[in-house]
């Protein structure tokens, strides 16, 4: 599915978010969680984790969208 995003041309935001909703869905076990639940839950774990906990997450994210931009 994030393959699919990148190719359809989503930016990067859009499959970070995508990435994060499901994963925290999914360890949670509570697949009903809002958006706004789960963007309270990422500003937990970016103020808690000052270095910010995703940015390895968001450097294959952007090599991913760029890689499909030259397609």
């Amino acid at each position: 599915m994030v393959r699919d995003l990148a190719e359809e041309g989503a930016t990067a935001k859009k499959i970070h978010n995508y990435i994060v909703a499901n994963k925290i869905r999914n360890i949670t076990g509570n697949h009903d969680l809002s958006d706004k639940q789960v963007k309270a839950m990422v500003a937990l774990l970016d103020e808690t984790y000052p270095k910010g906990i995703f940015k390895e997450l968001d450097g294959e994210i952007r090599k991913m969208v760029k890689t499909n931009k030259r397609k």
